[in-house]
């Protein structure tokens, strides 16, 4: 009898524990917390045992999988809003493109052709006023239609007094209409010419050549017909026949210097992010937007008097400015640094453009509203930071991390266990390169 007692002590204690162990495992941390509880209760139990550590795993295991959760739920209502936006994104999207007729204009060139459509001077050649039967326009577009639209063009064309030409069929207020199908791959268009199979419909001078699609103006340009008889012998540019030029990132102005025999002289295909300003009859400003693109952009124009004309090659250097990208971040809670426990937050960040300078990782706390701010006892915003030199153009930390003491929070929080914080990348002058923000927390 007495064996027997105590094999059924023996089996009491191993038994639950072993239980508990097996639910443990299997992911069922309630019923493991269940039995372990009830192990406590065995007659054979031994004074060294490990049954309040065990709870307190399960406890722990339970704790990170409702941070999971909860995590989860943030991410998939992160997610929603972020398809939402993308929706209305593509529908503003859309808006805009339907509001220009889905082209965007990259230059115009104009030729001279007959009634029949045939070509007599090329597109983009020098044309003579006493030459010109149908000046013809030819589009170089880049399709913003993401299926087959039918469109109807507008267009107006003035006479060097700025005179609207009009003629019979002209619709009200414009000049003719053309009607396109613009496919997701048309690369031009080419309205039909104005004139007048006889000719003598032009003079020379320069006319302003307008589009317009549904009441809004798309493009604005000039073309120059000559007069024969004063034809150009000598055209420079500087002195040149051949000038190129360059700006920084940041744009700016040239003043060119031009020389010709001919009564006048024109610029042509003026690139879109430059304008030519304080045109005189032997010079001109050419003005370069700032470039906001990281690469480099290139384009030219010409001068042209007669049958003469001067390139101007145009170069412009790329946006060098610093710039950083949080590539994933996440947090460790329940964390001890010596006597301290708290949270530990990390990331993983690329610095571009900081070679050599400080980089500045901030965080700053908030109530889970994540607009009421955590102070702390001398009324500053509860924040804190490290620093770190970028070693290269290009740097990334991969695991870049901030410890923050859960005493700081508690008494800041005013009881509330929800909350949540901001992340801040920084340059050492407090200048934001990037921010990510409204990561939530609970203080346990």
């Amino acid at each position: 009898m007495l064996s027997i007692v105590m094999y059924g002590q023996t089996s009491c204690y191993n038994e639950t524990r072993n239980r508990g162990i097996s639910y443990y495992n299997k992911g069922q941390y309630e019923n493991a917390i269940k039995a372990f509880t009830a192990a406590k209760s065995c007659p054979d139990k031994p004074d060294n045992n490990d049954l309040d550590q065990r709870i307190a795993q399960c406890r722990k295991k339970q704790q990170e999988e409702e941070r999971r959760n909860r995590e989860n739920e943030i991410e998939r209502q992160r997610e929603a809003e972020n398809s939402r936006q993308r929706e209305q994104e593509e529908r503003d999207r859309e808006n805009k493109n339907a509001s220009k007729g889905y082209i965007n204009i990259n230059r115009v060139v104009f030729a001279n052709v007959n009634n029949e459509g045939d070509i007599i001077n090329e597109y983009g050649s020098t044309l003579y006023a006493s030459d010109i039967k149908y000046l013809r326009p030819k589009f170089y577009i880049s399709s913003l239609a993401s299926s087959s639209k039918y469109i109807t063009f507008y267009c107006k064309m003035y006479t060097p007094n700025g005179t609207l030409m009009t003629g019979d069929s002209s619709p009200s207020g414009y000049t003719y209409s053309n009607s396109f199908t613009i496919h997701p791959n048309t690369t031009w268009i080419s309205m039909s010419g104005w004139g007048n199979k006889n000719g003598g419909t032009y003079i020379p001078g320069t006319y302003k050549y307008e589009l317009w699609y549904n009441g809004n103006r798309l493009y604005t340009t000039n073309v120059t017909l000559y007069k024969r008889e004063n034809e150009a012998t000598k055209l420079t540019v500087d002195n040149k026949t051949s000038v190129s030029t360059s700006f920084s990132e940041y744009g700016g102005t040239e003043t060119f210097y031009v020389s010709t025999d001919a009564n006048e002289w024109t610029t042509w295909g003026i690139p879109s992010w430059c304008s030519v300003q304080n045109k005189s009859s032997s010079s001109f400003t050419l003005r370069c937007e700032a470039n906001t693109s990281r690469s480099e952009r290139s384009d030219y124009m010409k001068i042209k008097a007669g049958n003469k004309e001067v390139r101007i090659d145009i170069t412009q250097s790329g946006k060098k400015g610093p710039s950083a990208v949080i590539n994933n971040l996440w947090v460790e809670h329940n964390i001890f640094n010596g006597m301290s426990k708290g949270m530990r937050i990390h990331i993983n960040l690329t610095v571009n453009g900081m070679l050599g300078k400080t980089v500045k990782y901030c965080v700053f706390f908030y109530l889970n509203d994540n607009t009421t701010r955590l102070i702390n006892m001398f009324g500053g915003h509860i924040s804190s930071s490290a620093t770190s030199r970028a070693t290269y153009e290009s740097s990334t930390w991969s695991d870049w991390w901030i410890f923050v003491p859960y005493q700081w929070l508690y008494a800041a929080a005013n009881r509330s266990n929800y909350c949540s914080f901001d992340v801040e990348i920084q340059d050492l002058n407090g200048n934001l390169l990037v921010r990510k923000a409204n990561t939530q927390f609970v203080l346990y």
